[in-house]
């Protein structure tokens, strides 16, 4: 099973979402761009300052990660779609423990 874990109160998602460039970790805060333009049900305070708007975006990115492995890697799309091993997104709650996996992005045959 790959797991793409994501965690609350991510410095890297609100790095992105304010966006702000930080030496090599620019690239990565790069990656994550498309999640923070994709987000568009909150209209007002689009930073770090809003946990509801870094939430949404960490859940977007944790989502489209799962679609980016599938795309990317042939080899891995044919092995979850033959059923040898799965793939699901998932956020850690660093507050509770709880980890909260998505429906939407489990694909396991």
């Amino acid at each position: 099973m790959i797991v793409v874990l994501g965690h609350s109160q991510c410095g890297a998602i609100k790095g992105a979402c304010d966006p702000i460039e930080m030496g090599n970790l620019t690239v990565l805060l790069n990656k994550i761009q498309p999640a923070v333009y994709a987000e568009d049900t909150i209209t007002e305070n689009r930073d770090a300052s809003n946990p509801a708007f870094v939430d949404k975006v960490t859940t977007l990115n944790i989502k489209r990660t799962v679609h980016a492995i599938m795309e990317r890697s042939p080899i891995l799309k044919d092995l979850i779609l033959s059923g040898a091993i799965g793939i699901v997104g998932g956020n850690h709650n660093i507050a509770t423990g709880e980890v909260s996996f998505y429906a939407d992005t489990l694909f396991i045959n």
